[in-house]
Parts: structure tokens; sequence; C-alpha cells
């Protein structure tokens, strides 16, 4: 017999299992709980600022987790021990665009919310630490609670956006655990009415059923993945600073609050309308940079909160390799990414592939801002050289890969050649104990500068030249030969007026980040003995850290906005300040393919560790 769905008896695999390779796609519902690791910073009163960092909030609501892995498997179908039937799926390998399982998770709610006043509405009033309906009940007035309500249940809204992106990472991450020829699924069912009903929906698939409800006509022996992932857990949620006349007025202010869910599976909540969202978002991360170090408030957990960015593009799969290949290799995504995407552009060359790559620090390395040396410290130096080194890298790696997002701005040459130029520049080599960045008004650094550039500039043409051939631009492709490196280098010698902004760019970076360091380290100290004019000092820093990266990150290249760069720099600049007798990094990244019904996801060492070692 060779049609595992015909076993209806023990005597039909009397000649042994039968065995079926294929492509399917696993599915099981679990029920699962969820909570928040709420922070939110606020000044009750001038000069006092209350805060949350980590309050562990939990969801009065449970949730129904629909998973999916679309892939290619093993079913094997026996005897066990028991002479019932058994089902075993196993990881097999897949060639082409299947080289990685499809992994995607949904969530819905299946408990209906209170009416009234639950911990959430409680944490957000302000109101967690009296019981939660007593303690709203003395700051609300009952007309004002279901604007209150309003904002709680968008927050639940979302949150389902949140969970479905962190048990789809989980689900990947432990999928790619799982060695090729183990078993993801392993059950026993009976030779009964009902165990064959189970098997056969498990044979299409569904392992639903089996994995929730106790029956003595089957059992789960293993399943791997579904028992890995986390009966309960807790999604960041920031709500943004009060200063305190917004405390005052808060519940008017709730109700023009937004919630959105990003890529790193947090929920923020900010105010609607005026400042653009990335404005908000990196004022907010470099608040919560500060504020997170120094423990403002009350910490209530360890690395609870992340400082993160988030990369979007959409590009024709050929060439999206190319495009991403260095990035990935950067943040030490395992080489099957690249792979992935070089396949996908082999075998469907004209879909168009939307990539998510989102990196960020935990919260437990932030403190290290606390840490950060001032000027007569003996690690200055070698402290603030990690951070523009690594400040320049970032520039150098983002701001070709954000601004040539599109393939035709390669045709425009006037703009397209210093940007090439410093992309294959070399990073400047600090000097102590003040110089950590180009001198762009001496003309001594420019020789050997471009010299070197154009050494590298030879390395990166053929892959330019090759993005511009896949996409059809044949005539712009001309002018990136690699035997065009030396007069492209001239070129923009001749005039270097936008490079040189590019590296005045690079400096004003480096010293806002100095400069944040340095007064960072005096908050500590600070807070001990004059806390008013600590908590000043923690928003004027940030607020000046944002205007000074704003300001240029809006007019840096092309005409083009780049403040979600700032994002970037800063978590760059936090994992820099961390790594001193370390060289692995703590960025964490999380990369998110979508084309055509296929969905894949990748994520780093670091991320994949799920620890910082040392």
């Amino acid at each position: 017999m060779t049609d595992p769905r015909l076993v209806v008896r023990p005597s039909d695999l009397a000649d042994g299992p039968i065995v079926c390779d294929g492509d399917w796609k696993l599915r099981f519902t679990l029920p699962r709980r969820f909570g928040f690791d709420f922070h939110w910073l606020r000044e009750v009163a001038r000069g006092t600022i209350e805060g949350d960092l980590g309050l562990r909030v939990d969801a009065d609501a449970g949730v129904a987790l629909d998973m999916a892995i679309d892939g290619s498997f093993r079913q094997v179908v026996s005897l066990d021990e028991q002479q019932r039937l058994r089902l075993q799926v196993i990881k097999r390998s897949a060639d082409g665009i299947r080289l990685s399982a499809g992994v995607t998770a949904g969530v819905r709610m299946e408990t209906p919310l209170p009416e009234g006043a639950d911990e959430l509405t409680a944490a957000i009033l302000g109101a967690h630490r009296a019981k939660a309906a007593a303690g709203c009940a003395q700051i609300l007035a009952p007309e004002a609670l279901p604007s209150v309500l309003r904002l709680r249940d968008e927050i639940y809204r979302r949150a389902m956006e949140a969970l479905g992106h962190r048990y789809t990472v989980e689900a990947t991450v432990q999928f790619e655990r799982t060695e090729e020829g183990a078993s993801l699924f392993d059950c026993s069912f009976a030779f009964s009415e009902e165990g064959l009903r189970l098997y056969r929906a498990a044979l299409d698939g569904d392992f639903s059923e089996i994995l929730t409800r106790e029956s003595g006509d089957a059992r789960v022996r293993e399943a791997a993945i579904a028992q890995a992932l986390r009966e309960r857990t807790h999604i960041e949620l920031h709500l943004p600073f009060f200063d305190r006349k917004q405390w005052e007025a808060r519940v008017k202010a709730f109700a023009a609050m937004r919630v959105e869910s990003d890529d790193a599976g947090r929920l923020l909540v900010y105010h609607a309308g005026g400042t653009s969202t990335l404005v908000h978002k990196n004022a907010y991360q470099s608040t919560l940079a500060l504020a997170g170090g120094l423990s403002v408030g009350k910490v209530h957990s360890e690395a609870s909160f992340t400082l993160s960015y988030t990369d979007r593009r959409r590009m024709p799969a050929a060439g999206a390799s190319s495009r991403l290949e260095e990035v990935l290799s950067a943040y030490e995504f395992e080489s099957g990414a690249a792979e992935w995407l070089a396949r996908m552009g082999e075998e469907r060359p004209r879909a168009e592939l939307e990539s998510t790559l989102t990196l960020s620090v935990p919260g437990e390395v932030v403190s290290a801002w606390l840490d950060a040396p001032d000027e007569k410290s003996d690690a200055y130096f070698r402290t603030y050289a990690r951070v523009s080194r690594a400040v320049q890298r970032a520039m150098r790696r983002w701001l070709p890969l954000v601004y040539f997002r599109e393939a035709e701005r390669y045709e425009a040459l006037g703009a397209a050649f210093p940007l090439l130029v410093y992309q294959c520049s070399k990073i400047y080599d600090c000097r102590p104990k003040h110089d950590f960045s180009y001198d762009v008004m001496s003309r001594e650094w420019r020789e050997e500068f471009f010299s070197r550039a154009e050494k590298r500039l030879k390395k990166e043409l053929p892959r330019v030249h090759r993005l511009l051939e896949t996409e059809g631009r044949r005539r712009a492709a001309r002018y990136y030969s690699p035997r065009q490196a030396e007069d492209i280098v001239v070129s923009v010698a001749r005039s270097p007026r936008l490079l040189i902004s590019l590296l005045s760019a690079d400096a004003l970076f480096v010293d806002s980040l100095i400069t944040l360091g340095c007064r960072a380290g005096t908050l500590r100290a600070e807070m001990a003995k004059d806390p008013q004019r600590a908590v000043r000092q923690l928003t004027d820093f940030s607020s000046e850290l944002v205007k000074a990266f704003h300001s240029r990150l809006r007019r840096l290249y092309g005409g083009e906005d780049f403040v979600a760069l700032g994002s970037l720099l800063l978590v760059e600049a936090t994992n820099a300040l961390r790594t001193e007798y370390r060289e692995n990094t703590a960025i964490q990244g999380v990369l998110t393919v979508k084309t055509d019904g296929v969905e894949r996801t990748f994520v780093n060492a670091a991320w994949r560790s799920g620890s910082i070692s040392g």
C-alpha cells in the first residue's frame, strides 16, 4: 500500500512503513495568554519625574494563535510499540525558493474585553499601584472613561499584530534549529473512528485538535515547534513622555493618541498630528536610552525594552540579493538569507519583493550610556573612537542603500558618483585625544582619501553594473564599468562639494553622540544630589540630540529625508559603547520578505542566541 489515507487497520502496514515526501502546509491553533511590558515616563510635578520601565501588566484576555508552516516534509506512517497508528512529520531539505520554510502566525482575541477598567486602564492612568477599578474611580469622572477605554481597546487590537510578528519569528527560529531528519510532529492514533478522523486531519497538515484536546483516541509524542512556543508572552508597550501640563490634562490627551505596532514587535503610543511619527520615535528612543540607564521611576524588569531601527523597501527579486547582501553580512545573518534571495531572483526575477529589516539592541545594553566616560577619563578616546567608527561604518553602509532604493537614481551621475565615492571611502582613523572625524577644511586628507576610495570603488562597480544590467538600464550601466573607477574619483575630487557635505555630517553626528555620552555620565551623580536638575537635563539632552540629528538628516543628501537614520545611529552608538571588552555585536536583526504568497523570516546570530555574552 502506498496511500497513507487508506490505512484503517494494523494489517495495512504489514509490509512496513509508508513514506511520502512532498510539500505541505502544517497548521495548528493554540490557546495563548499575553501581557504588556509597560514603559512610561511622566513629569507629575515640577522637577518630579515618575515612570514605569517594564511594569508587567496582565491582560484580562486569552488569544488563539493560528500557526502555519509551509515547507517540504516527509510523512512516515507506521505502527508504534502498542500497535497503534503512528504518524511522523520530518523536516527535509528542499530545493529552489523553498530553501527555508514559510512560517506565519495570526493571533485572534478569544476573550471579550471588559466594559470597565482593567489592569491596562489603570496603568495608563497611573493608578496601577491601587487596585485597578478603585484607582481609576479616584482619577476619572464617569464620562471620561470611554475615551480611555477606546485607547485601551486600540492597544489590544494592535497587540494582535505584534503577537503575530513575535510568534512568527520565534517559530521560524525553532524551525531552523530543528535538524534535517528530525521530527516536527510525532503522534499516535487508535484504530477507531475518532482516531482515524484525527489521523486524516493530521495527514492533511491540521494538528489543532490533537494539540489542544485530550483524547484516548490520539496522543502527541512530540511537537517540536508547538511545544517551544511560550504559553505566555509580553509585548513592549511605550507611551510618550508627558510633561507636567500634559500629565494634568492626560485624559484629554489620551483621546488624541494613536497606536502603532512596529516591526520589532512593540506597541508605540504617540500624539496624533503635528510632528511626524519618525520624529516622535527618535525623540522617544533618545529619552529612553538615558532614562532606562538612569533608572528614572521604577524599573520592574531587566532588558524589557529595546531601541530599534527598521528599513522597509520594495524591489524586484532580480538583484535583491545584491542589494542586501552586504548589510546582511554586516549584521551576521547566516548565508541562507542571501542564498534564498538569490534563488528567488533566479526563479522569479520579475516578482516584486517587500522586505522589512529591523535592528534592535535590548534595554540591558542601554545602561552603557550612564557609564560613558567624560573628557577627563582615561577611557575617553578609545570609547568614543569606537562610537565614531560605528557611526562612520553605518553611514557608509546605509545611506547608499536608502538613497539608491530606486535604481534610476544611478542615472543622475552628479549625485550618484559622490555618494559611491563616500561609500567606498576609508573611515577616519581617530587620533588621540579629540580627533574623531575628517577635517574637511584641511586639504591634507584628500590624496590618500581618494586613492583608497578608488581601490574599493573598483570592487563595488561590478555589483552596480550587474544591478543596472539586470533591471534593463544598460545605458546607465556603461558609466559603472570597473574601468570607470578612476574617472569617477577624478570627477568627484574636482567638485567635492557633495562629498564634503557627507563627511561634515559624519562629524556632526559623531560630535553629538560624544556630547551625549559625556553629559549622560554626569546624570547619575546629579540624580542623587539634585533630582530636579537631573530631570531638566534628561529632557534637554534628548531634545538637543534629536534637534541636531533631524536638522541635518532632513537635508542630508539629494533632497531626501533621512530622519529614520537617527534611530539607526543611536542603535549603533549604543552597541559600540558596550563593546570595549567584546567583539560580538548586541544588535539583533530580523528580516522578513514577502511576495506573491511567499513569506520568509530570517534572524541573525545575536537574535538567535537570545542573550548577550559577557
